[in-house]
């Protein structure tokens, strides 16, 4: 009897052991030895993990409108959640092919079992690879054909070789044959994946309800005075980094921090430019308040944050480079492979930075670190993180979202939201308060609602930090009944034009209709 012979036993009894389930019970932690292979791979040398490439993916060619439904019931976890399947997904194609493996391969040394785990990954190079948009062998993933390609076949080969080292394991033991049988049943096997999936819902959930109750957030007033904008519960007119809004396209994103890190410029330009954050950080600084919004942000959502940034103009520097007669666009290019453009016009407004700081420090890995941009007067997603290169452009370039359909331009819709509704009682008086926003166009008024919009009342409104930021307003009433009242509120913007009333989607082009709550009132 070689070593790792067939599993078959003649004459076993009804409560051994099936080979199928041996070999389920094997594949799965030889699996999972490969996912840790190719995650050490990658947190250490940037190769591609296959179950991220195959998330990025599907998102790229999955209608916007399934991602917006997604996005809209997970919010963050969304991708993560993706991810999650994805690796489940790994992990389940390799325990199966265990299965494959006893079945039909007859020597069961080594050799045999490396060159297996070869084979599945030569399959998936021909396959899956190229499906996930890294060609044939993965040669299309960074940071190189040779590393990317290396580094999977890596985990093909360590996923052979933990096979053969577990079937021996089991093999050798009837026991623990017998154990690893019980665990790869066909219902405890899928009975736990399902509970994985209900625990990171039920996880997300939770997160959910403490979002929307406000636990652990620190950007709102606490304790306040009651005088505007001392107002409990109103937003605080900087946003504190660690409550400034999230969204990204990656199931995690990129760490900025490198010691070779460089901007370049090149395009349409006169003289190409190269810097080093060093180099940047010595030219002369743009500093200024600046609000982000997300286009996916809700009527009365979260997803808008405002803070101070510090930076390089960013018309400085092509003024620098020299733009060349019939540019378009100025693009932005990210370390995690995300594009987007704004007009040359756009680019060189005075608003526009490169931003290495947030709040008066470094910029973190969750905002853009080392570089981002902020442009003013668009949407989140046109102010690119990770910042590693800009071209000009002679042409519209259509960057990640906007090549699956969402708006080019990406200008703010006017927004208000009502951060504070205190209950009333009647003859006293009660207050409303929020923040207003409509990109470069400023906030010329507000105004609020009572009676579901039937009659509107001017608020008092905060001078904004800079042209390019939220506005805090106020309003005070006294109400003369009992009962429910619809409280509504909308946005004047800097030409007069009031807030729409109509209620849309965010795909495409951002969320319309107004904010409202109900407030009671008693006796």
């Amino acid at each position: 009897m070689d070593d790792l012979v067939g599993l078959n036993i003649e004459g076993r009894s009804s409560n051994e052991p099936t080979d199928a389930d041996i070999a389920l019970a094997a594949g799965l932690p030889a699996a999972m030895c490969s996912l840790v292979a190719g995650t050490l791979a990658w947190l250490a040398f940037d190769t591609p993990l296959l179950p991220l490439r195959v998330v990025d993916a599907i998102f790229a060619v999955v209608p916007a409108e399934i991602v917006q439904v997604g996005v809209a019931f997970l919010g963050p976890w969304a991708k993560r959640f993706a991810f999650a399947a994805s690796v489940g997904g790994y992990l389940l194609v390799l325990a199966f092919a265990a299965q494959l493996f006893v079945a039909r391969v007859r020597q069961r040394g080594l050799t045999p079992s490396l060159a297996f785990g070869a084979g599945i990954w030569l399959l998936a190079s021909l396959t899956v690879f190229p499906l996930a948009g890294g060609g044939l062998f993965g040669t299309s993933w960074k940071p190189n054909a040779w590393a990317a390609a290396g580094s999977l076949l890596g985990a093909g080969l360590v996923y052979g070789g933990s096979l053969h080292a577990i079937l021996g394991l089991l093999q050798r033991s009837r026991r623990t044959a017998e154990w690893a049988s019980a665990l790869a049943s066909r219902r405890t096997f899928f009975g736990s994946i399902v509970a994985a999936g209900v625990a990171v819902v039920v996880i997300e959930s939770i997160g959910a309800v403490a979002d929307a109750l406000g636990w652990g957030r620190s950007d709102r007033v606490v304790g306040g005075s009651g005088v505007f904008p001392d107002i409990d519960g109103l937003s605080l007119e900087v946003t504190p980094t660690p409550d400034f809004y999230h969204v990204s396209k990656n199931v995690f994103d990129p760490d900025g921090a490198s010691r070779n890190w460089r901007l370049e410029i090149g395009g349409l330009v006169d003289q190409p430019l190269s810097f080093t954050m060093d180099e940047l950080r010595a030219l002369p600084a743009v500093e200024g308040f600046a609000t982000l919004a997300c286009i996916d942000n809700p009527a009365g959502g979260d997803l808008i944050s405002n803070a101070l940034w510090r930076g390089v103009g960013l018309a400085d520097l092509l003024r620098t480079a020299g733009v060349r007669d019939g540019a378009v666009d100025v693009v932005f290019m990210a370390i995690d492979d995300y594009v987007d453009s704004i007009a040359v016009e756009r680019a060189m407004k005075p608003g526009c930075l490169l931003a290495y700081e947030m709040n008066g420090v470094a910029l973190n890995s969750a905002h853009g670190a080392p570089l981002r941009a902020i442009v003013p007067g668009v949407f989140g997603m046109k102010n690119v993180k990770w910042i590693t290169r800009i071209d000009v452009a002679g042409t519209d370039v259509k960057g990640y979202w906007q090549r699956r359909g969402w708006n080019d331009v990406a200008e703010y819709q006017t927004m208000s939201r009502i951060d504070v509704a205190t209950p009333g009682t009647v003859g006293q008086p009660t207050t409303v308060a929020g923040v207003a926003f409509a990109g470069d166009r400023g906030i010329s008024s507000v105004e609020v609602s009572i009676d579901d919009g039937a009659t509107w009342v001017a608020a008092e409104v905060r001078p904004p930090l800079s042209e390019n930021a939220w506005v805090l307003w106020h309003a005070s009433w006294t109400p003369q009944r009992p009962g429910r009242f619809d409280v509504v509120v909308r946005a004047l913007d800097g030409a007069g034009t009031a807030q729409t009333p109509l209620v849309s989607s965010a795909y495409p082009n951002g969320v319309t209709g107004l904010h409202r709550v109900t407030v009671h009132v008693t006796a």
